[in-house]
């Protein structure tokens, strides 16, 4: 099966002795750098306008977009297992967090080939996302 995307998805352990925040805005940030080189915008566009022809054809690609979002996802999963945050559904909890990253960071750009002003947007996204996770004392 052809690669469509050439994807490093080694596993980036959470580390309890670092902020959980620096460590998602690191790997965020190499998931956006991927997620928005040229080479993948562009065959991002193609695989969309085949998607809505046939879904079957796109399937392979979808698999290896997922594989960018794996190493976030599992860093969620050891950060609830550590009790960094509320340990809830991190499938789910990543999915959020990745259509808050993608909204700023790769919709502006595949859409309408423009990268928008993103100062200050990945702080507030991860903000977001860890207020709603932290965890509470009661």
């Amino acid at each position: 099966m052809r690669r469509w995307i050439k994807v490093n998805t080694g596993h980036v352990p959470f580390d309890p002795k670092h902020d959980l925040k620096t460590q998602l805005e690191e790997l965020i940030t190499k998931y956006v750098e991927k997620l928005t080189e040229p080479e993948t915008i562009a065959i991002t566009r193609m695989v969309t306008a085949e998607m809505l022809i046939d879904p079957e054809r796109s399937k392979a690609y979808v698999a290896e977009v997922a594989k960018l979002q794996n190493p976030i996802t599992e860093l969620i999963s050891e950060a609830m297992e550590a009790g960094a945050i509320r340990a809830v559904d991190a499938q789910c909890a990543s999915r959020q967090l990745y259509s808050l990253i993608r909204e700023f960071f790769y919709t502006p750009e595949f859409m309408l080939g423009a990268k928008q002003n993103t100062d200050g947007i990945m702080s507030d996204c991860l903000d977001m996302f860890l207020s709603h996770y932290a965890v509470r004392s009661e």
